[in-house]
C-alpha cells in the first residue's frame, strides 16, 4: 500500500494523512479499479485532479494512470495550497515525478483554459469543498467518469452537506463507497 511505503521515509506530521483521500486508500483503490474494469480506457490513461494538497492522491492516481495532471489554488486565493515542496518529494521518492504534470493556478477560469489543451478519461474531484464541487463537475464531466471525495452520508453539516447534496443530485452515479462516490457518463 502507498501509505505503507511513504512512511518509511516521511513522518506522519509531513504526509497530514488526516487531510487525504489516501487515508482511505483501499475505498479509492476500489473505486478506481471498479471504474477501469467496468469502463475500460483505450489507449494512454489520463487522469486529472482537483486539490492537490499535498500530492499523495495524485501519488494513487499515478498507479493507474499514464499521466495526471493536478490543480489546486493558492490558500490566499481560497484555495488550498500551501507553498511546500512535499509533493516533489513524495513523487520523486516514489519515481512517478515524469507522469505528474501540477498546475498552481489563481481561478477556475485558469483551470478551465488549461483543460481545454488535454484531453482526458478520468477525474478525481476533491478541490474547494464549499463550491468547487459543483464547479469542478461542470468543468470535467465531458470526460464521462469521475470519481468525488468526502461524500459522507453520516456527516451532514458543513461542506459535508453541500457535497452529499450535489452528488445525491446527479443521475448515472454507479458506485458509493464513502467517503467516495463514482460518477459515469451515461451513453
Amino acid at each position: 500500500m502507498l501509505k505503507d511505503k511513504l512512511f518509511k521515509n516521511f513522518s506522519d506530521k509531513e504526509l497530514r494523512l488526516k487531510f487525504s483521500a489516501i487515508n482511505d486508500e483501499e475505498k479509492m483503490r476500489d473505486c478506481i479499479e471498479r471504474c477501469l474494469k467496468l469502463y475500460p480506457i483505450k489507449g494512454k490513461k489520463v487522469a486529472i485532479e482537483t486539490g492537490t494538497y499535498h500530492g499523495l492522491s495524485t501519488a494513487l492516481l499515478a498507479d493507474y494512470f499514464d499521466e495526471v495532471h493536478t490543480f489546486d489554488i493558492p490558500k490566499e486565493k481560497g484555495g488550498y495550497y500551501i507553498s511546500s515542496d512535499i509533493k516533489y518529494r513524495i513523487w520523486d521518492y516514489l519515481g512517478i515525478q515524469e507522469k505528474i504534470y501540477f498546475h498552481l493556478i489563481k481561478d477556475d477560469k485558469e483551470k478551465e483554459e488549461i483543460l481545454k489543451t488535454i484531453r482526458y478519461d478520468f477525474a478525481f474531484i476533491d478541490g474547494n469543498h464549499a463550491t468547487g464541487c459543483k464547479i469542478d463537475f461542470k468543468l470535467l464531466n465531458s470526460c464521462g467518469r469521475i470519481l468525488f471525495h468526502d461524500y459522507n452520508p453520516e456527516k451532514r453539516y458543513g461542506f459535508y452537506l453541500t457535497i452529499y447534496n450535489f452528488i445525491n443530485s446527479l443521475d448515472n452515479i454507479v458506485y458509493k463507497k464513502p467517503p467516495f462516490a463514482l460518477w459515469i457518463k451515461k451513453k
